[in-house]
């Protein structure tokens, strides 16, 4: 069996003293973010790990924090409602997959990010694009709803480096 690892350290917020492995919706004060903000938090960490470990991904929303270690609880959500608006989240469903993308490229278009995101990977490279996945970025932007792991098998989201 192969074993793929990320490159840096993964993204870690703090509450109550105990760190976290990458952001958490419970970790909101929001109700609507609480119930419904798995992409926000998905996009959030992206953004956040690419500020803090690619070059040209420099976003002033991130500046304050330190480049490493863990970010405060408080602050985190600070950085959360900022995003709310690249991602309209629907009371007890979410965001869909396409306004997630949306919301994704808008951020990384204003912020001049090099990248774009797409959606969709076909079935006979999708498992090299995980391995890509794993070997670069946080493993949380391709999240799914927990009821639904079958669909995990069939779906992928990728973050492409512009050409």
């Amino acid at each position: 069996m192969r074993e793929y690892r990320l490159e840096n350290d993964v993204i870690s917020v703090t509450k109550n003293g105990r760190a976290s492995y990458g952001g958490s919706q419970k970790f909101s004060k929001d109700k609507i973010i609480q119930s419904s903000g798995c992409g926000l938090i998905a996009a959030c960490d992206l953004f956040w790990y690419m500020h803090r470990y690619h070059q040209g991904c420099n976003c002033d929303l991130f500046t304050p924090y330190p480049l490493s270690g863990s970010l405060e609880v408080e602050d985190y959500d600070k950085i959360l409602n900022s995003l709310r608006p690249y991602f309209p989240l629907i009371p007890n469903y979410g965001i869909s997959v396409f306004m997630l993308t949306l919301g994704i490229n808008a951020f990384f278009i204003k912020h001049a990010y090099p990248y774009r995101a797409f959606w969709g990977i076909s079935g006979n490279r999708m498992w090299r694009r995980i391995e890509d996945m794993l070997s670069e970025y946080p493993g949380n932007y391709q999240c799914w709803p927990q009821s639904e792991p079958e669909q995990a098998k069939i779906q992928n989201r990728y973050v492409y480096k512009k050409k």
